[in-house]
């Protein structure tokens, strides 16, 4: 999976740059317990790769699993705190909820969103993005 990422971003920089990463996972985790509770330290690998592949100050914006989700997913509070946690003990990581307050819905799969949640999520992984793009530190002499 991340040999994908790295090859679509390899693409991307040939056109242009990477402004930021945004990472939409953890369904199948927490279908799982013990995917569930190291949820967090197989993200920090995959956050190390992708620092060491893409920059050390890449952004990097976790999309928390929503509640519009809860019904299909039995471990998702276990996942949704490990998700909190790595947006908190991580460099240039943030975390965006889409949760059903916020008008977010699930299709019927329950694994992908309505064409509206999709253009909220758009939204505030931009907003997060630029937020942790502000605090990226300048260059030294």
């Amino acid at each position: 999976l991340y040999g994908s990422c790295n090859y679509r971003y390899l693409q991307a920089m040939s056109r242009g740059s990477l402004a930021c990463v945004i990472f939409d996972q953890g369904e199948t985790d927490a279908l799982d317990p013990a995917l569930a509770v190291n949820w967090e330290s197989n993200f920090n690998i995959l956050r190390d790769a992708i620092r060491a592949d893409m920059g050390a100050n890449t952004p990097i914006v976790i999309r928390r699993l929503s509640d519009a989700q809860a019904s299909a997913l039995p471990y998702i509070d276990v996942v949704r705190a490990q998700q909190t946690s790595a947006s908190q003990n991580s460099y240039m990581v943030g975390m965006i909820t889409c949760d059903i307050a916020g008008g977010c819905a699930v299709d019927s799969s329950i694994y992908h969103f309505t064409p509206s949640s999709y253009r909220i999520i758009g939204q505030k992984a931009a907003d997060m993005c630029s937020a942790l793009l502000a605090n990226i530190p300048a260059p030294g002499p």
